[in-house]
């Protein structure tokens, strides 16, 4: 029972990183916001879902007695940010940078997961889930994000 709640949990934390993924992606590349203008309606609609959707999955995770202490501290960090940029119209690039080198590598750390609990540990599938989230997250979170954050700073 506990592993097909965590396998749900799962698919919905990927849902969610796949879209804000998506967003962030169409946001950088397409639109092609800059650091230092005002965030547009697009920004401030997308940090709105999310602040929703970290709300909803705290009562969710509560109820079901899923939530943990780090997932908690994950949501109110991340909605106290995205309030704070919609708040002053102000950070949606660095917003959307973060959520792009963050959710890099969210989809490929959760199937690794789900397809453990499945009893796929040894499959292909699995193997190359594994390779894409440590690559995704070395290259992304450690490089890339590592770069932007001490580009903003120094």
């Amino acid at each position: 029972f506990k592993e097909k709640r965590d396998i749900q949990k799962r698919v919905v934390f990927m849902i969610h990183g796949l879209f804000l993924f998506c967003c962030s992606t169409y946001d950088l590349n397409i639109l092609r916001t800059s650091p230092t203008v005002q965030n547009s309606e697009f920004e401030n609609f997308v940090m709105t879902i999310s602040v929703a959707y970290f709300i909803y999955d705290i009562v969710i995770l509560k109820m079901n007695n899923l939530l943990e202490s780090s997932m908690l501290l994950h949501h109110v960090i991340a909605s106290i940010g995205y309030y704070f940029c919609c708040c002053n119209n102000l950070c949606a690039y660095q917003a959307f940078m973060t959520m792009f080198c963050l959710e890099c590598s969210n989809f490929p750390m959760h199937l690794r997961a789900i397809l453990r609990y499945l009893g796929l540990r040894h499959s292909k599938l699995y193997e190359i889930s594994e390779a894409t989230f440590i690559g995704t997250y070395l290259w992304f979170r450690m490089v890339k994000y590592t770069t932007f954050v001490t580009g903003q700073f120094f």
